[in-house]
């Protein structure tokens, strides 16, 4: 078997956003969450904190999976969805064990283990990532995966692989086969978990059945030799390569790989092949540095590309540990736009990324890994900045309304504003610290006690308008097709009744309200049309949808009358479900907006992880697992997002 290249050229690109709005308090995580519903299958790839680490341990991820604690009082033993709670939740919850799972990478499942699951209304699975570390986060997604192989599978895998696979990827997977040093390329190392984990088992068989055409015309194509079912076999059993210490039943690959095997520096990180008895030569590597070039382009349209632009090419390492900066480069656009690096280190974990200031706005290309290709294409697309608040709309703007007591509501308030237009803006003004703004959000007349997300970082910073309410500015950029979501929770008084009172500097597109269902709440507005209730485990809330849009500086009010309630319930959990978009991407959990870092940034697992997201959720866009329309808002949001961790980000 020829070399099995599964990382596309363009590895890093945007996936289509989705804002949670997380469970603020209903995953208790000293206890059983409380909030647990069906584990929909994944989607797209979520954000990853980091690379799954060098092994994977099987028998950890069964343990945390069948803990009292765990999995398995809802998911059952054998995640056939048959726990002994599962019979309280309004929904079947998902056997783990269906071969539809196949469609969907180990990435995906540990964006659910990690950030929970909230798209079925009633049905929700909170988030873990504070609860287990990113180790066993990633042991529990493999667990998951490898419910469904059975022990046939994996010797009608292993046959095969020794048949046909092990003279190029020798027996242990390690690429050290006896026709490796044949090879123009090094062929795959699959004891590396890393490899295969933004791949489904479809996808590892479509490299079987369609080849690589990069390495020649019908190179590594088996559609012809392999069955389908030895083709599916063949694809669980590479994946079990990169496992250890599987518990009794369950699968695991050969003995972890010795260090010699792994050793690499971080210019050429192609592992040493082992000895085999069937060869005397080493296995080729690729030479360990390419040429990255290309040409800016403007994006914003009628403008000329500057001539004699200065451009940093910044070559990141991944590692377990996060995103570390190996080396930069300096160059000058040309008068065509064109520009050019020599002596990059190559690196299997190695992302090439441009960045230039233009218009006061640090701007970057889309962040890519090498291929086997000599010269890596890396282009670069600037915008010109606008002050024009046309270009911004609020596709969704949702609230959650409770009552803590007979004084008190609880509104949970989110919104997701687009920048439809072809220029980044910015609104022109500045906060007390000197950052300049961008959007802006008006809360309720008479909101107190405002918390932002922690989530979104420093990404927004509160003032006060002329009636003392509290008044929010954006401190980022916002670029064309960006979503950036804010998240936020307040009180509001209440006599009888609570008034919400909203003021919108942008069209919005959707408003949601969403109430409890109890007695005494009384809501009643012919603008309003009912929608699907949303259950959760505080109750069931009532959903009501604005029947038309809200032009921009129109406003809204409108009033929900509460009788007199039993008593006060100080000790209230309030989970909301707040879901944003059709595609899990887990993106609330990382800071979703804005461009502000200095070089100390200590963000290094967060750069690690957009870059993680964008590799996979490429790779999902590519096997046509997500829509263009919503791969390209969060190709933008993320992008937004790395450019802030990369340095500097907001307009002098």
């Amino acid at each position: 078997m020829h070399v099995l290249t599964l990382l596309p050229k363009r590895t890093l690109t945007l996936v289509a956003l989705v804002v949670i709005m997380s469970l603020l308090a209903a995953c208790g995580l000293s206890t059983e969450p409380q909030v647990v519903g069906q584990t929909q299958r994944p989607t797209a790839t979520a954000l990853p904190a980091s690379a799954p680490p060098s092994r994977i341990d099987l028998a950890r991820g069964q343990a945390i999976f069948a803990s009292d604690q765990g999995c398995a009082p809802c998911h059952g033993a054998e995640g056939r969805g048959d726990g002994p709670v599962a019979a309280s939740f309004p929904c079947q919850i998902l056997d783990l064990n269906d071969a539809q799972t196949l469609q969907v990478s180990v990435a995906a499942w540990y964006g659910v283990v990690s950030f929970g699951k909230t798209e079925q209304p009633g049905c929700v699975m909170p988030p873990w990532n504070r609860r287990l570390n990113d180790a066993e986060r990633w042991d529990v997604a493999s667990y998951i995966y490898s419910l469904k192989y059975t022990p046939g599978l994996l010797d009608q895998g292993a046959a095969v692989f020794a048949a046909t696979c092990a003279e190029c990827h020798g027996a242990q997977g390690l690429g050290d086969g006896p026709q490796a040093a044949s090879l123009a390329a090094r062929p795959a190392n699959f004891s590396d978990p890393a490899l295969l984990a933004d791949r489904s088992d479809a996808d590892v068989r479509a490299v079987l059945v369609s080849g690589i055409p990069a390495l020649g015309e019908g190179a590594h194509r088996f559609a012809d030799r392999l069955s389908e079912a030895e083709q599916w076999a063949a694809a669980a059993y590479v994946r079990t390569l990169g496992w250890g210490n599987a518990p009794e039943g369950a699968p695991a690959g050969p003995a972890a790989p010795t260090a010699a095997a792994n050793a690499g520096d971080a210019a050429n990180v192609a592992p040493a092949p082992t000895a085999d008895p069937g060869g005397d030569a080493a296995a080729p590597v690729l030479p360990s540095e390419l040429t990255v070039q290309g040409t800016m382009q403007m994006g914003t349209p009628g403008l000329d590309t500057p001539a004699g632009q200065p451009v940093t090419l910044r070559v990141l390492q991944l590692t377990g540990s996060g995103a570390q900066d190996v080396q930069s480069f300096e160059a000058q656009a040309g008068p065509d736009g064109a520009y050019r690096f020599e002596g990059v280190p190559r690196g299997d974990d190695l992302t090439y990324i441009l960045t230039t200031e233009y218009d006061g706005v640090l701007q970057f290309s889309e962040p890519v890994r090498a291929g086997t290709e000599a010269a890596l294409d890396l282009p670069l697309t600037l915008y010109a900045v606008t002050n024009d608040p046309a270009v911004i709309q609020v596709d969704l703007l949702r609230l959650f309304v409770e009552f803590q007591d007979a004084n008190t509501a609880v509104v949970q308030h989110a919104a997701r504003f687009v920048n439809v237009g072809d220029r980044i803006f910015l609104s022109g003004g500045q906060d007390a610290d000197g950052k300049d703004t961008s959007i802006r959000i008006d809360m309720p007349r008479g909101a107190r006690n405002l918390s932002i997300n922690p989530d979104l970082g420093g990404n927004f910073t509160v003032g006060q308008n002329e009636a003392g309410d509290p008044l929010v500015f954006g401190v980022f950029p916002v670029f064309p097709g960006d979503a950036p979501v804010f998240q936020a929770s307040y009180t509001l008084p209440v006599a009888g009744e609570v008034q919400v009172a909203l003021a919108n500097s942008y069209p919005v597109t959707s408003f949601v309200l969403n109430l409890p269902r109890a007695e005494g709440v009384t809501f009643q507005d012919g603008r309003f049309a009912p929608g699907a209730p949303v259950e959760l485990n505080t109750g069931t809330y009532d959903t009501y949808n604005l029947d038309t849009p809200l032009p921009a500086g129109e406003g809204l009010s409108f009033r929900v009358t509460l009788a007199p309630l039993s008593g006060a319930r100080p000790d209230l959990i309030i989970g909301i479900l707040i879901g944003m978009g059709a595609v899990f991407g887990g993106a609330a959990l990382l800071s979703v907006l804005g461009r502000r870092r200095t070089a100390a940034d200590t963000g290094a697992l967060e750069r690690d992880a957009l870059v993680q997201a964008i590799a996979a959720l490429d790779a999902r866009y590519e096997a046509k697992q997500i829509g263009a329309k919503a791969y390209r808002a969060e190709r933008a949001r993320l992008k937004a997002e790395l450019a802030r961790h990369m340095g500097k980000g907001a307009r002098r």
